[in-house]
């Protein structure tokens, strides 16, 4: 396992977290070892859409910091059969070490605090992320939700706009090496 500067492995019981250093003593004030319980105390952003959507947490000691914990769930057809287990525990740490990489070459994307794994038998495991939240940010659905109601004599061309903005992101992002397959 890769353990991406700046963040340090803990390990207990079932759990496994690669934890952002500087924010370790904040995130072990929350119950991050139990991330299903973390999920639970936590409340949904009306903005957070996606399979699941995100449980938006203060951070205690960070003034008014939030964290949002997302849990990993399959999509497609396999989602009927099998909605959340994994195969090995590297599905949260391979995209924690993608996101790093992708802050190293300047691609916007958000902080990873935490990237937590926990072993349910033999191979198989459960995979959540944490990354800090960005004030004032929601996914781009919402967005042109809100900019169809809010704007509707310039809604077309506010939303060109955008769209022209994200082309240029994934651009810049595969001419730096990156790409994603949905993308």
């Amino acid at each position: 396992m890769n353990i991406p500067s700046g963040y340090c492995l803990l390990k207990k019981e079932r759990s496994e977290i690669l934890i952002k250093e500087n924010y370790k003593q904040y995130l072990l004030k929350h119950d991050i070892y139990t991330p299903e319980n973390l999920i639970k105390t936590g409340c949904r952003p009306a903005s957070a859409k996606g399979r699941g959507g995100v449980s938006s947490i203060s951070i205690d000691g960070m003034g008014g910091e939030k964290m949002l914990i997302r849990k990993y769930l399959r999509g497609g057809l396999m989602r009927f059969i099998n909605s959340d287990i994994y195969v090995g525990a590297s599905r949260s740490f391979k995209e924690l070490d993608i996101t790093v990489k992708a802050l190293s070459k300047g691609i916007p994307v958000p902080e990873v605090l935490a990237a937590i794994t926990v072993k349910l038998w033999g191979p198989f495991s459960r995979a959540y992320l944490i990354t800090r939240q960005i004030p004032s940010c929601c996914d781009l659905a919402s967005y042109f939700s809100d900019l169809k109601i809010n704007e509707k004599q310039n809604f077309k061309q506010k939303k060109q706009k955008v769209l022209r903005n994200v082309a240029q992101l994934i651009k810049a992002m595969h001419e730096k090496g990156f790409y994603h397959c949905l993308l």
